[in-house]
């Protein structure tokens, strides 16, 4: 029994000995971990503040307007000359390709900018010469809603003045086309580009391929209609898109598009004031695009086959002014 309590004895005095010992080690322990805890809370607050005027910063220059500075310079030469005038069409000088030789083309002065987290708006000044002098017109003033304002997602809503969805080209500005002139259908047919004032909505369907479908009112108050009739509402377009990737070098998209109004009371004009065109225009444009990236990457490089189709039917008097005792109905 001695021997017994003796290594009971013995036991208890070393489990005294650790808890001393283990003491002074947690207390440590906990010294770091307060430490590390009260370093961690300083870098918090740091980062928190870097955030807080960082966001502040973003805020402030969210609502400045991007501005750029579009210079068009270019030369062209043409193998056969031009014909001023093409029989049955509103040939304006907008639509014309211009002299040969060197020259500044159209230049624009460009500001966009979101306006809040629900709207976008943007605005477009080009610079042009016309009969030796320099003038600034308003090419486009538009807003356009952003992303998740509407019910649906990939709805958009944009009103104003814009180049509206008609074709392949319609959308895109002079100075990105690929050729000094555009396209002759576009250029006898929408006098180079349709962007009259109006309204567009779009939408964007939630398919496994591209598709989109869409509308729009406006005020006919440019070609093929000529000048506005009043109630600048009864001019309406209207559209669908599909297209997909083939693979991860290749897609396609194909359009159709129809564009239908009426001209006002003194017409649409062609041949030089010669022709006088008034009552209803229908277009019907068809677009086929297919692109092939070699590399992945069509802004590295591409190859790019486009391809478009138009229509027009005309309703109405169409009258020689030239001999203004010869008015006839006129189906184009």
């Amino acid at each position: 029994m001695k021997n017994k309590f003796l290594v009971a004895l013995a036991a208890t005095s070393c489990l005294a000995s650790l808890h001393a010992n283990a003491a002074p080690s947690q207390q440590s322990l906990q010294n770091k971990i307060d430490l590390l805890e009260e370093r961690l809370e300083k870098i918090e607050n740091k980062s928190s503040s870097k955030i807080s005027q960082t966001a502040r910063e973003v805020y402030g220059n969210s609502f400045n307007p991007s501005i750029g500075i579009v210079l068009n310079g270019k030369y062209q030469a043409f193998s056969e000359s031009e014909a001023e005038t093409i029989s049955g069409f509103a040939f304006g000088e907008e639509g014309a390709r211009g002299d040969e030789g060197i020259a500044i083309d159209e230049s624009e002065l460009n500001f966009s900018g979101n306006i809040d987290d629900k709207f976008f708006a943007s605005m477009t000044a080009a610079i042009v010469r016309e009969d030796g002098e320099d003038k600034i017109e308003l090419e486009a003033a538009y807003v356009q809603t952003q992303p998740g304002l509407l019910a649906l997602d990939g709805l958009s809503l944009k009103f104003g003045r814009a180049f509206w969805k008609l074709g392949y080209l319609n959308e895109q500005h002079a100075h990105a086309d690929d050729f000094a002139d555009r396209p002759l259908p576009y250029r006898v047919f929408l006098n180079k580009s349709y962007n009259d004032d109006g309204a567009e909505l779009s939408y964007v369907l939630p398919t496994n391929f591209y598709s989109e479908i869409g509308g729009g009112v406006f005020a006919g108050d440019d070609a093929p209609f000529g000048n506005a009739n009043g109630d600048n509402i009864s001019n309406w377009s209207a559209y669908a898109r599909i297209g997909s990737d083939i693979g991860s070098r290749q897609n396609w998209r194909l359009g159709a598009y129809v564009l239908s109004g009426q001209t006002g009371d003194s017409g649409r004009v062609s041949n030089e004031d010669n022709i006088t065109f008034i009552g209803e225009t229908k277009l019907y444009v068809a677009d086929l695009r297919y692109i092939w990236a070699p590399t992945g990457n069509n802004r590295q490089q591409e190859v790019l086959l486009q391809a478009d189709y138009f229509h027009r039917d005309d309703d109405g008097t169409y009258a020689d002014a030239a001999a203004s005792t010869c008015n006839v109905l006129f189906d184009e």
